[in-house]
């Protein structure tokens, strides 16, 4: 399963008000190159200077949107994040312009006709980061923490 496709499964469960069961999960979950290089980014800054390090993804879509790492401190670090999709109508033209806005950026634009918005936007998020709680444990073998939130 795609990391796009779990937010959609998990979208599905939601809407039906249940918890999926433990046989209803996917075997495995399939990352992209983009969620796999900040992962190692992740890896990275932490060795250099064991400060914990946030980097969360947005799934809309298909899409998955990476952001920037955030430092924290040897201890703990927050996600600070914002994202969100807008349809604004341009009536002078009958169309749509879709912004895919992510800390307070535009990161993409594009017109969409009327009959191609979507009735409802199921976005996803998930924040990722390394745990720097033991120094004997190499930095390669360190847990990572997944965060995962169905908007």
């Amino acid at each position: 399963m795609y990391e796009y496709e779990l937010f959609r499964f998990l979208a599905k469960w939601r809407k039906a008000g249940k918890y999926p069961p433990a046989s209803a999960w996917p075997g495995y979950l399939q990352f992209g190159s983009s969620i796999w290089a900040t992962i190692n980014k992740l890896h990275s800054f932490t060795a250099t200077d064991m400060h914990e390090y946030e980097a969360s993804f947005f799934a809309e879509g298909e899409k998955i949107i990476t952001t920037k790492p955030i430092r924290g401190s040897e201890a703990s670090v927050t996600a600070s994040h914002s994202f969100q999709v807008k349809y604004i109508p341009d009536n002078g033209r009958g169309v749509y312009q879709k912004q895919v806005i992510l800390d307070g950026s535009v990161i993409n634009r594009e017109t969409v006709l009327p009959n191609n918005v979507p009735q409802e936007i199921v976005a996803g998020f998930c924040s990722m980061y390394i745990l720097t709680l033991s120094t004997s444990i190499p930095i390669t073998k360190k847990p990572m923490d997944f965060f995962l939130l169905l908007m």
